[in-house]
């Protein structure tokens, strides 16, 4: 009977010892493998070691890798695999880390034996990577243009081109190239090749001048030392618009002498889409032999034959011009039975930069005349220019040549 709980004895300390596997682990505590800092597209190696926790040890068949950055990394173990390893007999491995953007990355790292179970302690891996890095903007709009206009009213932008690398990394900007719509042109960059230090910036100025109506395009390419990005470009965008001064024809009637009558004049943007902002400047009457002259068109121009118009007013506008014919007016004399005329002829001439439009305006004045009297009186017909400056276009002067009587 003895030598049956003997043999009892025995089969339970030997199912006992056959389940105490040795657990594994990275060694030095806490396990973890730090390749650290390593430059974007190179590649540098740390090492580690697998230890485990008894003599009776375990056999390692593989490195399982989990996280988003672990293809960035790799494990090789110094003995080939599947490999069983003691607390007598541990195992290094190297881990080679090759970042192919900035920043740090990570993976977690378990030992799987040969059904995939895990049989140690998971420990993780990590780098980081390190480089210049340049930064622009990715677009850059240039709003609406007028098209044609004088060299004044271009659309100019600074693009600010910096190095958001790592200390110790510099970034050096190679070339600048333009390609796309001409209207974009580059007028100041720095000179090339161009080194900028980490935190440090440039600035590149391009001018949008449109040629024509419409959108027009453009790319700035920045070719540099940025090993993720070596070309980095940049999307240049505006709009042409057009502005035409228009005006129409205006009849102030008849106008007894010494009396003052009112018209307004109109003035319209006429242009075809894409239509653009037409602000005028001011305005001026040539001529007329006195007979005309602005109302105050919010401007304080009452009776003067000249109007400023601030910091410019946009069409459409109406503005006012008065006509107040002088007694004891003269000019051509012609033949008219009962009574007299007098008929002055106002020429109306609107210029700017693009255009010149021209609307005639009459005026006609009388005397008290006496039917039963058949006598010859005075008509005259005299001419003068009006003239309103476009703002946009930035003249300094605008001069309409007087018209001679006729």
């Amino acid at each position: 009977m003895s030598k049956s709980w003997l043999a009892c004895v025995v089969l339970v300390i030997s199912a006992w010892t056959s389940t105490a596997f040795a657990s594994l682990s990275s060694t030095p505590p806490p396990g973890d493998v730090d390749v650290g800092d390593v430059e974007v597209n190179a590649f540098n190696t740390a090492l580690g070691t697998v230890n485990a926790s008894s003599l009776l040890g375990d056999t390692l068949d593989h490195f399982h890798l989990t996280g988003a950055a672990c293809g960035r990394f790799t494990i090789t173990p110094a003995i080939a695999l599947p490999h069983t390893i003691t607390s007598a007999t541990p195992m290094d491995f190297s881990v080679r880390f090759s970042p192919t953007a900035r920043g740090t990355d990570t993976c977690t790292v378990a030992f799987h034996d040969a059904s995939h179970g895990s049989i140690g302690t998971d420990f993780t891996i990590t780098g980081h990577g390190v480089a210049q890095e340049i930064a622009a903007p990715a677009t850059r709009s240039f709003g609406s243009v007028r098209v044609g206009n004088a060299a004044v009213l271009t659309v100019s932008a600074n693009l600010v081109l910096g190095n958001v690398g790592d200390p110790g990394h510099d970034l050096q900007i190679d070339s600048l190239t333009l390609t796309g719509s001409g209207d974009f042109t580059i007028t100041s960059a720095p000179s090339l090749p161009a080194v900028v230090s980490p935190a440090g910036t440039v600035t590149v100025a391009v001018q949008f001048d449109p040629s024509t109506p419409g959108l027009q395009g453009a790319t700035l390419a920045i070719a540099s030392n940025d090993p993720v990005t070596p070309v980095t470009t940049v999307t240049l965008s505006g709009t042409g618009t057009s502005a035409v001064i228009g005006v129409t024809d205006v009849a102030f009637g008849v106008v007894n002498l010494g009396q003052t009558s009112t018209q307004p004049i109109a003035v319209t943007n006429t242009a075809a889409a894409p239509v653009g902002p037409l602000r005028l400047a001011s305005a001026s009457i040539i001529g007329g032999a006195g007979w005309f002259t602005f109302e105050s068109n919010g401007f304080s121009c009452l009776g003067s034959t000249s109007c400023t118009f601030g910091g410019g007013i946009f069409a459409p506008q109406s503005i006012g011009v008065r006509c107040a014919p002088p007694a004891g007016s003269t000019g051509t004399i012609t033949r008219s039975r009962f009574f007299s005329i007098r008929h002055r002829s106002f020429r109306l001439t609107i210029s700017s930069m693009f255009s010149r439009t021209t609307a005639s305006l009459s005026r006609e004045s009388t005397r008290d005349a006496r039917a039963s009297m058949l006598a010859d009186r005075s008509a005259a017909i005299f001419s003068c220019s009006f003239s309103a400056c476009d703002f946009e276009a930035k003249i300094a002067r605008c001069v309409c040549p007087q018209i001679t009587m006729t």
